[in-house]
């Protein structure tokens, strides 16, 4: 005669479903730090170099994500400055906010300065910036 032992249910399943953490955090600053990046999928190797960079989140929280502010500040190069201010809103995620950025050499001529205002995934709108006096 054979006996069957009764089915036994995983741990989990009789705790139930483990509650996801709920997180706020008021703001993440990271502050001064230089970057080298280097391009290795280009036959050349460009490099390049972001200077004094600062950035800063605020609002993070979770588990349901909402906009989250976003700051960041540095200098590409030697000499050019480069400012975003904005919102990353989580779903579908894209960065809606300002980009600002100084004279860029480009391919041996002066770019700049510009202000960009930027919805990235709906739209992208360019503004020429009046030259400082």
């Amino acid at each position: 005669m054979n006996v069957a032992a009764p089915a036994r249910q995983p741990a989990s399943a009789k705790q139930g479903a483990a509650k996801p953490l709920d997180y706020h955090l008021k703001r993440v600053e990271i502050d001064r730090f230089n970057i080298a990046i280097t391009d290795q999928t280009r036959p050349e190797k460009s490099r390049f170099t972001l200077r004094d960079t600062t950035l800063s989140l605020a609002d993070l929280s979770g588990p349901a994500p909402r906009p989250a502010k976003f700051r960041f500040a540095s200098t590409f190069g030697k000499e050019t400055p480069l400012q975003a201010a904005g919102d990353l809103p989580p779903s579908p995620f894209h960065y809606r906010g300002d980009l600002r950025t100084g004279r860029t050499p480009h391919a041996g001529t002066a770019v700049g300065p510009h202000r960009q205002c930027h919805d990235f995934g709906r739209d992208h709108r360019v503004y020429r910036q009046a030259p400082s006096q």
